[in-house]
């Protein structure tokens, strides 16, 4: 990163990419979100906005540091994360999750019955079935506890927390100490 970016930064990221942005355009508001432009590697707009009508953080003021819950934005930070443990042989992307001792957390057909099938492949695709299908066969906008198993995987893995694995093995090295600060109250990244 260009060093005037060697500094806390938000944690949601707009960036606009392009020669240079038409008169007309105008910063994008997310409610509640904080917003970077970069342009040729560096930092030319920086806002943050109230949320004083958003109905998670009422009244919540946008600083520098204000920390939000990624939401879905954050499923290709754990895509790249379990990139991490791919890389360090922890598991494959390909191998059933229930080989690995995994139990399921979400349903999966009747039964369970295709909860022997589930890959990591499948949770990052978003092909988990959701239970009304067989994995790998439809495409499903998975959440929560579809994708969770992923965090499931690495505690089976490594014998610890999901988000204490996660911080010290993709976001210290990455920068990004504080990364998952909120998500270990809950172990799940």
């Amino acid at each position: 990163l260009p060093n005037s970016w060697k500094r806390p930064r938000p944690t949601a990221t707009v960036s606009y990419v392009g020669p240079k942005a038409p008169a007309h355009v105008q910063p994008l508001s997310f409610c509640c979100a904080p917003q970077s432009v970069a342009k040729d590697g560096n930092l030319v707009h920086e806002s943050y906005f109230e949320a004083e009508h958003h109905e998670r953080f009422p009244g919540q003021k946008n600083v520098e540091n204000t920390r939000y819950e990624a939401d879905s934005a954050a499923k290709t930070m754990q895509a790249l994360m379990v990139g991490v443990g791919v890389t360090k042989g922890l598991y494959d992307l390909d191998t059933p999750l229930a080989n690995y001792g995994v139990a399921p957390k979400a349903a999966f057909g009747p039964g369970n019955i295709w909860w022997p099938k589930l890959t990591l492949h499948h949770i990052l695709s978003q092909t988990t079935g959701q239970g009304r299908a067989e994995p790998g066969t439809a495409f499903t906008y998975d959440s929560d506890n579809y994708i969770a198993h992923a965090s499931h995987l690495i505690e089976k893995t490594t014998n610890t927390g999901s988000a204490f694995w996660a911080t010290e093995n993709f976001a210290v090295p990455m920068g990004l100490p504080d990364l998952y600060k909120e998500d270990g109250l809950h172990t799940d990244i």
